[in-house]
């Protein structure tokens, strides 16, 4: 209650209903998330394409007048259900090694493209397609991690979607998280099939509806959105900084959700500064410099050679911060203390090998929240590992590239062979998001060491785990 659509200045909504889809409920009729009597069931039927009926009749209830409508679609958001026969029409046309494959995904995006289509059917039976301005938008990127199922016809191991070229996607603060697609469609003015490249933000979108709408805001109202009508129409954006402040997210999120960790960001030009808050050891902020131009997929810092570019940003991150008093985090330095009493003195740890018996060579090799990244020093580096293998084996990897590149898994044969042939089994890998790897491994001799040759030579490499598996045996695995 106060809170409600009909509480902030709309004069209608559909379905009225203070609940969510959850657990036990879904888009497919019977709708159990909808409790108004009288909205009747209508069994499978998608919950999308009913509200496009209902925006139809309020369409047509004000045919001739000026009207807002605001179509916020359930689908592609959680919980992951969709109609039958659409995933089954998609399993028959995923690509394993594509990155989008998910055939459950796919489906639910096929629910909203009905809807959508539905929508402008009924705006152009009204006569008022011509007259009408549309803005397709979305509030953050898409799921790249796997769904939250445990359907196993739900694809809980593939990633719902993939926002390559950008980095990771929703709840990050890198650009798959909040780099989306916008399309609008003005009769008369934009050009029908034409692209555009310049900064605006969804609150540029109230200031620059109200321009071409012909209407005047409050007087004293301030404003954080730029009217883009003259953008839109081929001419300059005002927009030259994007400002982000999202203080969510730790450690545990960052690990499964690269970049969910509480942190604002600002971005001029094609420069874009994150702040992380309270993540270095002591307690300080980390800094991470991007050029969007050269390195869109965010995977080189440039923090540290540039340290003058992110002083300055960093200030004016900081400045806008206090204006909007903004609730910055910090770090609790009472947390151990309030958490478990009087702090016993620390026992003494047994070294820990970061690597877990990976020797690198012709590479620096650090782990970091769960992922060991590895940059290249020359033309060839691997990691090695002590490997007893007789026989077929297989080996399996989720690696982050930075682009595609070719790598190989070498099988040294052990002292006493009767070869010193290496055997060689090349791979490949595609750049950009996490991708898991398989290869069979056969030298035909016994092997007693096992290389694992990397994609590049001088771009940072992410490896989440290794899986090393042999007939009739327990995998050997290593967790970063």
């Amino acid at each position: 209650d106060a809170y409600e659509p009909k509480d902030q200045g709309f004069d209608f909504d559909w379905p009225h209903t203070p609940k969510a889809p959850g657990p036990g409920g879904g888009y497919l009729a019977p709708w159990k998330f909808i409790t108004d009597p009288a909205i009747k069931d209508e069994t499978g039927r998608h919950v999308d394409e009913r509200m496009a009926d209902e925006a139809g009749k309020f369409i047509q209830a004000h045919k001739g007048q000026p009207f807002f409508l605001n179509f916020w679609l359930f689908s592609v958001h959680s919980p992951w259900n969709a109609r039958k026969d659409y995933i089954e029409h998609f399993k028959a046309k995923a690509d394993p090694a594509d990155p989008q494959h998910n055939p459950l995904y796919a489906a639910m995006v096929r629910s909203m493209d009905d809807a959508v289509g539905r929508l402008l059917k009924h705006l152009e039976d009204s006569g008022a397609a011509a007259n009408t301005v549309i803005v397709f938008w979305s509030d953050n990127g898409g799921y790249a991690y796997p769904p939250k199922v445990t359907d196993p016809e739900g694809f809980a191991d593939i990633p719902a979607t993939s926002n390559l070229p950008y980095r990771s996607g929703k709840a990050s603060l890198y650009e798959g998280g909040t780099r989306e697609p916008g399309i609008v469609v003005w009769p008369g003015k934009v050009k029908a099939g034409t692209t555009a490249d310049f900064l605006i933000q969804s609150t540029d979108l109230y200031p620059t509806l109200i321009r071409i709408a012909g209407g005047e805001r409050h007087s004293g109202q301030k404003l954080d959105g730029f009217d883009q009508s003259e953008a839109l129409q081929g001419g300059a954006s005002p927009r030259q900084r994007v400002f982000c402040h999202f203080p969510h997210g730790n450690a545990a999120k960052d690990s499964v959700m690269d970049g969910f960790y509480a942190g604002s960001y600002l971005r001029v030009g094609n420069l874009k500064l994150i702040r992380f808050y309270a993540r270095a050891a002591d307690g300080s902020d980390e800094l991470e410099l991007y050029d969007l131009d050269k390195d869109p997929g965010e995977r080189t810092n440039l923090a540290q050679s540039r340290p003058q570019v992110a002083t300055e940003m960093n200030g004016l991150l900081q400045t806008y911060l206090l204006d909007n008093e903004a609730v910055l985090p910090r770090l609790n330095p009472d947390f151990t203390a309030k958490a478990a009493g009087t702090p016993k003195p620390p026992e003494a740890k047994t070294a820990v090998d970061p690597l877990q018996g990976w020797k690198n060579r012709g590479c620096t090799a650090s782990t970091r929240q769960g992922v060991l990244t590895v940059r290249g020093e020359n033309a060839a580096p691997f990691l090695g590992v002590g490997a007893s293998l007789t026989g077929p084996a297989k080996i399996r990897f989720r690696l982050r590239c930075p682009q595609d590149g070719a790598g190989s898994i070498d099988l040294v044969p052990k002292a006493d062979s009767p070869t010193q042939q290496v055997s060689r089994i090349p791979f490949a890998a595609k750049g950009g998001d996490w991708q898991e790897i398989e290869v069979n491994l056969s030298s035909g001799h016994p092997s007693s060491i096992l290389r694992l040759y990397l994609p590049s030579a001088t771009d940072p490499i992410e490896i989440d785990w290794v899986e090393l598996s042999t007939p009739g045996s327990k995998p050997r695995r290593w967790d970063f």
